[in-house]
C-alpha cells in the first residue's frame, strides 16, 4: 500500500477517530472524501460522501471520473443499502477496465490506493473475476494481509463460500 496520494494528508495518518460523525474535523472529512487517507473508525466510514470519493479514486487510478458508467451507478446508490452501494461502485470501476490493455496497472493502483475503501473495492474485484476458486483465494491474500481491518474483512467477503459436500 502506498502512502497518501502525492503525500497530501500525511499529517492526518496518526489521528484518532472522532467518537461521533458530527465531530469529524472538516479537513479530515475532506481528505477522506478525496481518497487521500484511510478511515480509522466506523464513524469516518459512515460519513463518507461515496460519490465524491468514487470520482476522486477513479481519477487517481487513471479512469474517467465522469464516465457515464460511473455517473449512472452513483445516481442510483440511494436505492441500495450501504454495503451494496460499495459493491456497485466496485463493479462500475471493474467494468470500466474491461476493454483496457492496462487493466492490471489500474487494478494495482486501486489495490495500493491510500484509501481503505478503494482497496476494499479492489478486493471486491476478485468476486467479479472469472477466476477459479484457488486463484481467487490466492488473489485475496494481499487484501487479507492489509493493515486496515475493513480491507481484511472484505478480502474474505470477496471469495465465494465453500460448500460442504
Amino acid at each position: 500500500m502506498e502512502g497518501t496520494a502525492g503525500g497530501k494528508g500525511q499529517e492526518l495518518l496518526g489521528r484518532t477517530g472522532a467518537p461521533r460523525i458530527a465531530l469529524i474535523p472538516r479537513q479530515v472529512l475532506a481528505a477522506l472524501n478525496q481518497g487521500l487517507v484511510p478511515t480509522v473508525n466506523l464513524n469516518e466510514f459512515l460519513a463518507l460522501d461515496l460519490p465524491m470519493l468514487a470520482r476522486h479514486v477513479a481519477g487517481h487510478i487513471g479512469l474517467d471520473a465522469g464516465h457515464e458508467r460511473i455517473e449512472d451507478t452513483l445516481a442510483m446508490l440511494g436505492a441500495f443499502r450501504p454495503i451494496k452501494r460499495h459493491a456497485h461502485v466496485a463493479r462500475a470501476l471493474y467494468d470500466l477496465t474491461a476493454p483496457r490493455v492496462d487493466r492490471d496497472v489500474v487494478a494495482n493502483a486501486l489495490a495500493t490506493h491510500p484509501s481503505d475503501v478503494a482497496r476494499c473495492w479492489a478486493a471486491q474485484w476478485i468476486a467479479f473475476s472469472g477466476l477459479p476458486l484457488d486463484a481467487k483465494l490466492h488473489s485475496a491474500r494481499r487484501f487479507a494481509a492489509d493493515p486496515h481491518f475493513g480491507v481484511r474483512e472484505m478480502a474474505w467477503m470477496a471469495v465465494p463460500r465453500l460448500r460442504a459436500a
